[in-house]
């Protein structure tokens, strides 16, 4: 988050005094955008790292359109995580990531890692 170029709804990127750099503040609508990004067309998973304060989905736009939301889900003891597929055709767009959820502040982020490539196939069934 904290190479983002817009933040919005009262987000922000603070230090702590451990060394991270995690955007906070983040409300029902609040998030933040980075400039034009270059896809090319396929498959991408976009996994977000922080802390959860209260239940929160995160939403991913290409330009003007969701292209996926997951809730935060608790990946392990203390780590909690929200993992967006999409797909994307050919393309320079605006990244913008959103939080949605109640009342006050949901989240904070530390860590976005982007993916490229075909999502993970189902377990097969016996």
């Amino acid at each position: 988050p904290v190479n983002a170029c817009r933040f919005f709804g009262g987000a922000y990127v603070t230090q702590t005094e451990d060394g991270r750099f995690p955007a906070v503040n983040l409300t029902d609508g609040a998030g933040f955008a980075f400039s034009p990004v270059h896809f090319k067309a396929g498959e991408y998973t976009l996994t977000a790292r922080g802390r959860v304060l209260r239940p929160t989905t995160l939403r991913i736009f290409l330009g003007e359109v969701l292209a996926a939301e997951s809730p935060f889900a608790l990946a392990r003891a203390g780590e909690w995580e929200a993992v967006c597929r999409f797909s994307a055709e050919e393309t320079a767009a605006p990244l913008r990531i959103e939080t949605r959820g109640g009342e006050g502040r949901l989240c904070e982020i530390d860590e976005l890692r982007f993916t490229e490539g075909p999502f993970p196939s189902a377990p097969q069934k016996k």
